[in-house]
């Protein structure tokens, strides 16, 4: 009987920290995510985009948003 109580509390430690592992790696994973988009956002808005037509000549019909690389659509 007394092997069985033993079980039952470990089992449920287990679950507990089992539990808390998960709760933490989802709390770093959802972090990560929106501080990357962030970041990656800012770098995008700071560069020069490669291939960029200078405002000097703009040809006729040339539309800049549809012509724009965007990984986040």
């Amino acid at each position: 009987m007394n092997r069985k109580s033993q079980v039952v509390i470990e089992t449920a430690m287990v679950i507990v920290v089992l539990a808390i592992f998960l709760i933490g790696v989802t709390r770093i994973w959802v972090w990560f995510v929106n501080t990357y988009s962030d970041r990656w956002r800012s770098y995008d808005n700071s560069r020069v985009q490669a291939g960029k037509i200078s405002s000097d000549f703009i040809p006729d019909g040339y539309n800049k948003t549809a012509n724009r690389l965007n990984l986040f659509r």
